[in-house]
């Protein structure tokens, strides 16, 4: 990690440390993402019910996930517990973990472009990052879907900012949701399928101005399915529930009917 946290930890905070000592009773850690803390856990934090032996759970140099339970801010002191990190939470710290790693090593890369050190180029870009997405891949991902304009934004110098862009489009992908709707659509009019085409091509023409990722097509017996792609489910939500719109005020106006029949 190229900068470790000189405070100390919130209570309830997910941490990753490093098993420095085991005693009979206790075992003590260092935290990874802080500068110079350490930490303990009590035998009766290790894992539930009785324990024999805390070897039997952990090692010197292990790598392990813990929660914080509280700190003595007289002597510094940082209680920890191993058994109440749930399987899912302690994946889910690792791969932010290995997340923001990888994003140190795009850092890297960059840094040998332009000559530099990478903990140099680190210290002058990570404050605007750190202060506005808290992590260098939250922003990377960000970057990822909105472009190089996020860093135009936080004041990153151009350089940096067009080698930093290249490269993370090269290597993370924007997170892609899809999103499907099944419609019924009815017109009993002399023209229903005229309008009813009519009415798809206004909302495909829609979906094609703002840019939406939007396939329409025909089920048979009435149905037709709407399929769009964004980057987030709400955003995808938002689209779709426009195009539909648009494609019930036109049905409407004939006197036909639209109906969401399934959605996944």
């Amino acid at each position: 990690m190229f900068s470790k946290k000189q405070t100390l930890p919130e209570p309830s905070e997910v941490v990753l440390c490093t098993v420095k000592r085991i005693l009979n009773n206790s075992v003590f850690v260092d935290l990874d993402e802080f500068e110079n803390k350490e930490g303990i856990i009590h035998i009766s934090e290790i894992a539930p019910g009785r324990i024999r032996t805390i070897r039997e759970y952990v090692k010197e140099g292990k790598k392990i996930v813990c929660k914080v339970l509280r700190i003595n801010q007289v002597h510094g002191n940082i209680e920890l517990s191993l058994r109440r990190v749930t399987t899912s939470v302690r994946m889910n710290k690792m791969e932010e973990l290995n997340l923001e790693q990888k994003a140190e090593k795009m850092l890297e890369v960059v840094a040998k472009m332009l000559n530099t050190n990478a903990i140099e180029l680190y210290k002058k870009i990570s404050p605007a990052i750190t202060q506005e997405y808290g992590s260098l891949n939250a922003c990377f991902e960000e970057v990822a879907k909105e472009g190089e304009q996020v860093f135009t934004r936080l004041g990153i110098e151009k350089q940096i900012a067009g080698k930093l862009g290249e490269l993370i489009k090269q290597r993370i992908k924007p997170p892609e949701v899809h999103l499907s709707k099944t419609l019924v659509i009815k017109n009993p009019s002399a023209e229903g399928i005229i309008t009813i085409k009519a009415a798809f091509k206004k909302a495909l023409e829609l979906a094609k101005a703002k840019s939406y990722d939007l396939k329409a097509s025909y089920l048979g017996s009435a149905q037709y399915r709407l399929q769009l792609k964004s980057t987030e489910y709400k955003k995808a939500n938002v689209e779709v529930e426009e195009v539909i719109k648009v494609l019930t005020t036109e049905i409407q106006k004939s006197g036909g009917v639209v109906e969401i029949t399934k959605e996944k």
